[in-house]
């Protein structure tokens, strides 16, 4: 008796069946793409190629390679050629294209040729989801935005502090060297000095040469409006985000998530690095999109602008968000703005002491009409320390400030209990409904140029709302719910087939005869969407071995560290003197300077067993060793 499962012999005459329908079950998560697509009127929405030429050679239809597309970013495959490869050999690509393979040019060119009318097959599916019911009977939704990485290293990217930052290094590091020179020339003629002479006019020629093409790069960078530059994306800026100190060359993509299921209703792709001027123009197109008379949304204290509510309350949208602390009075124990209370009818402010702060005058500051209120009685006010460091405390007022203040007042009151809409209950969860679906987008890879990047975050988001919806028609309810997420989260999962099948017949059963069979196969294909499979996990990158070196009154500390063989080096030096330092080892291929009390990373490529030694350049004194084993 055998001991194991046998596979089939390579060499029999037929592997697969001849028929590929076969090898994808009715609940395969294709069909939906099939059906969806093949319901779409490519021409109209504006895709090239639909109709055959007369002359020439015969193209791929424009369905074809939509279809591959959202295949891909639903299994999160996205490069051109890592899908030309599926095309030939994944049995669910080959079913879905008929056994065509297109080359990856033509996949390539076909997203950026057509990102327009991918825009509106986004629209599409939306409006599909709507007429299916699967947007909230209320419109609500909850708004807020990722950095996404761009196809833009950081050091190809510049601003005027950075530019002027590395002028600076390499203005002093020439210096340095000169002084080095300067030296050498007072010493004794020796190959010693003749060597060193060499390395440092070397040096000194790669540093001039990159300050040419630094006073090229800031030409170019001075004659953009905002006075910023990326080499390989030039769309790309460099946003903050919230690590400290840390950053990304990318784009800002904002989306809007339904309450109800989750689904991204609309989104927008900026190089604008803050949230502050997002909200309005994002929650418009929502409205737009789900064709509402009025509009729920929930956002964080990022898009809070005075601006950006007053657009949404003339829109007819309701915005819960809130009201970030601009001011250090409270923290240095001063008395806020919250605590003055205006008088609408007296026109004035009255103080925790009780004095009445007049109107004074009107100024505009950044487009915005502001009105002050000041008063005389600060001077022998008893608690003017708790009030003010200046001769006398200031109040400004925003010509809408009522506005902000019925905010207020509304969300002060929802807190409380006394008003709780369901928008309002969603304001907490706002971070698990936005949030998952950008940490999954996020993971899909990088984007170039930013009107191809909207067409980008297209695809992704098109397969979230896809996969979703999917869930939902089919009476899943949630992610949470799907046998294979069930499963990672320890929530016990109904058989698979017996569900999908059961919820789709009975849905089913009010269907009109003659959509049987066209509605029957769209309500398997979503309810297929149930099983869809996770991305298997990739193998991690090779662990690196840390070191830690310290530079201390010109010496390393330690002189000899150990590292194992045929794996990667990050050296972490910190520099403890108050003056600068160089890291450089000639048998490892590094050097790296060290600002005074700073600390530099410098990462080694594997390593053969054997002995590096490494220097401080600057001194020469310095000396450790690595030793490889």
């Amino acid at each position: 008796m055998k001991r194991f499962i046998e596979g089939a012999d390579r060499g029999q005459s037929t592997l697969f069946p001849e028929c590929v329908e076969d090898w994808i079950g009715e609940d395969n998560q294709v069909r939906v793409i099939d059906v969806f697509v093949d319901e779409l009127d490519l021409a109209e929405l504006g895709f090239g190629g639909v109709d055959r030429e007369a002359t020439g050679r015969p193209s791929y239809h424009p369905s074809v390679l939509l279809k591959l597309y959202i295949y891909g970013y639903l299994n999160r495959v996205q490069s051109s050629r890592r899908l030309e490869r599926e095309a030939g050999r994944n049995v669910e690509v080959m079913w879905l294209t008929g056994r065509l393979v297109p080359d990856h040019k033509t996949i390539a060119d076909f997203r950026k040729d057509n990102g327009r009318a991918i825009r509106r097959v986004c629209a599409r599916f939306v409006a599909l989801c709507r007429a299916m019911g699967l947007f909230a009977e209320e419109a609500s939704v909850a708004i807020d935005g990722s950095k996404f990485k761009a196809v833009n290293n950081r050091d190809k990217n510049f601003t005027r502090a950075k530019m002027e930052r590395r002028m600076a290094q390499i203005e002093e590091s020439v210096g340095r060297y000169l002084h080095q020179l300067d030296s050498a020339d007072r010493q004794e003629p020796s190959l010693a000095r003749t060597t060193k002479t060499t390395r440092l006019m070397e040096k000194i020629a790669r540093l001039k040469e990159e300050m040419k093409r630094l006073h090229a790069l800031e030409a170019r960078m001075i004659a953009t409006p905002d006075q910023r530059i990326s080499l390989t994306d030039p769309d790309s800026r460099s946003m903050a985000t919230s690590g400290r100190g840390s950053g990304v060359v990318g784009y800002n993509v904002q989306v809007a998530v339904d309450t109800k299921h989750h689904l991204i209703v609309t989104h927008e792709v900026t190089n604008v690095g803050t949230d502050r001027s997002q909200l309005a123009n994002v929650a418009k197109e929502t409205k737009t999109t789900l064709e509402a008379t009025s509009l729920d949304v929930v956002a964080d204290r990022g898009d809070f602008s005075s601006e950006q509510i007053l657009a949404c309350e003339e829109a007819g949208i309701t915005v819960t968000l809130p009201k970030p602390m601009t001011s250090n009075s409270k923290t240095e124990g001063r008395f806020g703005k919250q605590d003055f209370r205006y008088v609408v009818e007296g026109d004035v402010y009255i103080c925790p002491a009780g004095e009445r702060l007049a109107y004074s005058f009107t100024t505009e500051e950044n487009g915005l009409i502001l009105r002050r209120y000041s008063t005389k009685a600060c001077q022998r006010c008893a608690i003017k320390q708790n009030c003010t460091t200046g001769k006398e405390r200031r109040i400004t007022r925003w010509e809408h400030e009522r506005l902000l203040e019925d905010h207020s007042g509304n969300q002060a009151r929802r807190l409380r209990g006394a008003v709780v809409p369901r928008h309002a209950r969603c304001r907490d969860r706002r971070r698990s409904l936005v949030s998952a679906p950008l940490r999954r987008l996020r993971a899909l890879g990088l984007y170039r140029r930013c009107r191809d990047a909207r067409s980008d975050a297209l695809c992704p988001i098109h397969a979230e709302d896809v996969y979703d919806g999917g869930l939902e028609h089919a009476g899943m309810g949630s992610r949470s719910r799907n046998p294979v997420l069930a499963q990672s989260r320890r929530v016990p999962a109904q058989p698979r087939q017996t569900q999908i099948r059961r919820r789709v017949l009975t849905s089913l059963k009010c269907e009109g005869s003659e959509m049987y069979v066209l509605t029957m196969t769209r309500k398997l294909a979503l309810a297929a969407l149930c099983t869809a499979m996770l991305p298997l996990p990739t193998a991690s990158a090779q662990q690196a071995t840390e070191i830690q070196i310290s530079y201390s009154n010109g010496q390393f500390q330690p002189r000899e560290v150990r590292a194992p063989a045929d794996k990667p080096v990050v050296f972490r030096i910190r520099n403890l003197d108050g003056k600068a330092m160089e890291f450089e080892s000639t048998s490892l291929r590094v050097e790296k300077v060290v600002a005074a009390k700073s600390q530099g990373v410098i990462n080694v490529r594997a390593l053969k067993a054997g002995r590096y030694e490494f220097y401080d350049d600057f001194s020469e004194k310095a000396r450790g060793a690595l030793v490889v084993e």
